[in-house]
């Protein structure tokens, strides 16, 4: 287990292509995730975004819901990412 240097596990975040669109008032909305090996994922809704902190990190958080199930997908700055449930 890796530890950050305040002695909590640092999170290991995957790196994904994401699909969105921008409103005229700036709000993103993610739509799809592309996956390294070719997998597309079609995100059906955006259940709730808001700011948090990931490795000490800020970043905004989207719980979305894709194929029924609700998953987290982030964004620090113009980078899109996962957090596997290993």
């Amino acid at each position: 287990m890796k530890l950050n240097a305040r002695g909590f596990k640092s999170l290991r975040k995957i790196y994904v292509i994401v699909d969105s669109e921008q409103d005229t008032n700036g709000n993103i909305r993610p739509q799809k995730i592309h996956w390294k090996d070719g997998r597309v994922w079609k995100i059906t809704r955006v259940l709730l975004m808001f700011k948090t902190n990931v490795n000490n990190q800020p970043v905004l958080q989207y719980n979305v819901l894709i194929h029924g199930q609700q998953k987290q997908l982030y964004k620090e700055k113009d980078k899109w990412f996962v957090i596997p449930k290993d």
